[in-house]
């Protein structure tokens, strides 16, 4: 029997075109694979910190109605001022958990980004007015570099200017004395503009969770502090905002060279607009 060499051959490439087709396909399976895992991971930590930041303040709101309950109150209208204390608490609380619902909502697709071209000196004004109050009254300082009229970024404006206030309150929240001074730089040939937020912060200090203790009656007589996230919780929102919207968040020590009085640099990546981008 007379072997046919050219049905071999075209018979040997079918073969090698699928195993070759087939460990692409085996290729893409395991990247969608760990790449689901790895979403899965992202989503479980995410889940049990946000179950974390809303434990403490909702375990404080159980302590106010445990001093009513135990007719602890010495009087009918302190025990009304508990309750008022514990209504105003419990809708701060929904801020909170609003903040963490709509981001979720945003990354499902349910609400859209109106992302379009933005005046950066126009949103640092923004950020400016919404801050400069909170800055002060904890004898800190705010300062904004000159930016130029014609500079522009990409993003949705109420979540641009949310991300970046919740950075400025987050310093604010732990900071004691010094300053903040945001700096715009943008290297040549890069679509992402760096805004960076320089603070009074150690490295460890951004490292280090805000718990809240149970309060007791006396805590509560001292005035009640509103509910907050933590210091993670909110670079966590803040980074997640600036993500959704094509950008990033990093956290960087600053060195010697820099003044003694700015020690880490949060720098806030934002897509460039570009007009000549947008005509292509």
């Amino acid at each position: 029997m007379k072997l046919d060499l050219t049905e071999i051959a075209n018979q040997f490439k079918i073969n090698m075109d699928y195993t070759q087709n087939l460990k692409k396909r085996l290729q893409e399976t395991e990247l969608a694979y760990l790449s689901a895992l790895e979403i899965s991971q992202f989503k479980s930590e995410y889940l049990g910190k946000i179950a974390h930041e809303l434990r403490s303040p909702i375990s404080t709101l159980v302590s106010l109605h445990q001093l009513i309950i135990s007719d602890l109150c010495d009087s009918r209208e302190e025990e009304r001022e508990f309750i008022e204390e514990a209504y105003e608490y419990a809708q701060k609380l929904i801020g909170l958990i609003d903040q963490v619902v709509q981001i979720s909502q945003i990354e499902s697709g349910r609400i859209e980004l109106n992302l379009q071209p933005l005046s950066l000196k126009e949103i640092l004004a923004e950020v400016y007015n919404r801050t400069y109050l909170q800055v002060a009254n904890r004898n800190l300082n705010l300062e904004i570099s000159k930016v130029n009229e014609d500079l522009s970024v990409m993003g949705d404006e109420k979540k641009l200017v949310q991300a970046l206030v919740t950075l400025i309150d987050a310093i604010v929240s732990k900071a004691t004395v010094g300053g903040i001074i945001i700096t715009v730089s943008n290297s040549s040939g890069s679509n992402l503009l760096s805004l960076n937020i320089d603070t009074p912060l150690t490295l460890k200090v951004w490292q280090e969770l805000t718990l809240q203790k149970t309060l007791t009656k006396d805590d509560v007589r001292q005035k009640l502090a509103p509910p907050q996230f933590s210091l993670d919780m909110k670079m966590t929102l803040a980074k997640n905002l600036l993500e959704i919207m094509g950008g990033q968040l990093k956290l960087q020590e600053l060195s010697s060279q820099v003044p003694a009085n700015y020690l880490t640099r949060l720098q806030c990546l934002l897509p460039l607009h570009s007009v000549s981008a947008e005509t292509q």
